[in-house]
């Protein structure tokens, strides 16, 4: 920002998965040295919903202080295994729907010592939602197990749980 008085920038980008963190504006303070101007930062957080990579513009306007546009790249990845997890008795995981639309997930675990429910139905873009896993010792499984979340021909998320 170059001008000797302060203001105030709004902040868009033109793809969703890229976001202003503190909302859609910006102050900047005066410019004590109009050739040097002052810093702004513009925290922006991405939260892909696609593996592989995105762009976007983001584009910092103000009608006395000008415009700036500059590209925003992000590179989404598979999801990273996670765990062990100590379950004893119950444990409940937070699952977050990654996509910017509602999607169903399937839920499933490889040992019989371990239990969760199946499906995980039409779940709010962006938004969390409980896993709940019990474990019964004696099961005959054993006290490891993977659990697995599927969508569509998304990778899947895995979970390594300890019955303990």
């Amino acid at each position: 920002h170059y001008l000797p008085s302060a203001s105030s920038y709004e902040c868009s980008t033109d793809n969703p998965v890229f976001a202003v963190k503190s909302g859609s504006s910006v102050s900047a303070p005066a410019a004590d040295d109009a050739e040097k101007g002052v810093e702004v930062e513009v925290e922006v957080s991405f939260e892909p919903d696609l593996i592989g990579e995105s762009t976007a513009k983001l584009a910092v306007k103000s009608d006395d202080g000008g415009e700036y546009v500059c590209i925003l790249n992000g590179y989404g990845q598979p999801p990273t295994p996670q765990g062990p997890f100590e379950v004893s008795g119950t444990l409940k995981l937070d699952f977050k729907n990654p996509f910017s639309t509602p999607k169903s997930f399937t839920v499933a675990v490889d040992n019989e010592s371990f239990t969760v429910g199946s499906r995980l139905d039409d779940v709010a873009p962006r938004s969390s939602i409980p896993l709940n896993v019990a474990y019964r010792s004696g099961g005959g499984g054993g006290s490891k197990a993977k659990l697995t979340v599927v969508c569509e021909s998304f990778p899947p998320w895995i979970y390594y749980l300890t019955g303990v």
